[in-house]
């Protein structure tokens, strides 16, 4: 059975829905053909979910992520700004004068494949059904908590990252940085209300809105994440002011293939899982649109 709210399968024998909180006897309304769709093993409704929010949920969403995206572009400009160049090293090529080298460049691009990688996987649905409140509040909050963890795993990694000496990996690093770190106050936030919840009189209509509220929160951050990486593939060219070329290559072809073979080895399953998802709720996840569009790059622009 699959709940007529937000999408995520449920067992028969479930009082309440383990990822939205609406109550089975709403649940059991639903039509018997729901029974013969399918969804992957631990793929996440989330994203589906998000457009059933409600228009003053949204408004409020668009609001917020333009406030907090023309505080971040400010944010980016003002460290591109402050960065300073490094002397050039044996081996390394000064290109436009910023520091440049292609070893490290690949070797960024597999660790920022990685991180996106674990945040696909972040995303994805791990909770257990239940078949009471509490033991619905207790699903929720182990799993919030696990992902919490894993977020924070991340960030030793895009401490780093953000400190690369190339110019362009250098703000993409950070990018990643500060939208993990959104999530892990969204997550926060969501735990600390998940553990205030009284199952004896917990609020069926609160519960929902915490929820949505999270989701909103998370899908803000995604989408600044996405915005702000888009232009992380021109990191690996050498611009000039031919409108008719996107400029040359800094990496050679094999690096190329290289980069192309991590994303093959890193994604291949999750583009199968992540279509089969497209096709029931007409949604991308957003870890998957970032890493599509940069394999796009490297197969088009010659």
């Amino acid at each position: 059975m699959y709940c007529s709210n937000c999408g995520k399968k449920i067992k028969e024998s479930s009082n309440f829905c383990t990822d939205c909180g609406v109550s089975n006897d709403v649940l059991k309304e639903t039509d018997d053909s729901e029974s013969t769709v399918t969804l992957r093993e631990k793929t996440r409704s989330r994203i589906f979910k998000l457009q059933i929010v409600l228009i003053p949920v949204l408004l409020l969403i668009f609001a917020v992520f333009f406030f907090s995206n023309e505080t971040g572009k400010q944010s980016l400009v003002d460290v591109e700004q402050e960065a300073e160049l490094v002397p050039q090293e044996e081996a390394v090529n000064e290109v436009d004068g910023g520091y440049f080298n292609e070893e490290e460049m690949v070797a960024f691009t597999k660790e920022y494949l990685f991180v996106l990688q674990r945040l696909y996987y972040i995303n994805q649905d791990d909770s257990s059904d239940a078949d009471t409140v509490t033991g619905l509040i207790v699903s929720m909050t182990s799993e919030a908590l696990k992902d919490k963890s894993s977020l924070e795993n991340l960030l030793s990694r895009t401490a780093i990252m953000q400190e690369s000496k190339i110019r362009g990996a250098d703000l993409t690093g950070l990018v990643l940085h500060v939208s993990i770190m959104q999530l892990i106050q969204a997550h926060e936030e969501y735990i600390q209300f998940l553990r205030e919840v009284d199952e004896t009189t917990a609020d069926l209509a609160e519960f929902q809105y915490q929820i949505a509220k999270f989701q909103s929160s998370t899908k803000t951050a995604y989408l600044s994440l996405a915005e702000n990486t888009a232009i992380f593939p021109l990191t690996f060219l050498q611009l000039n002011n031919d409108p008719d070329r996107p400029g040359e290559w800094r990496i050679s072809l094999s690096s190329r293939q290289e980069i192309l073979n991590e994303i093959d080895l890193r994604f291949s399953d999750i583009f199968i899982e992540a279509e089969n998802q497209y096709s029931l709720t007409q949604t991308k996840d957003t870890t998957v649109f970032i890493v599509q569009e940069l394999q796009e790059f490297f197969e088009t622009v010659q």
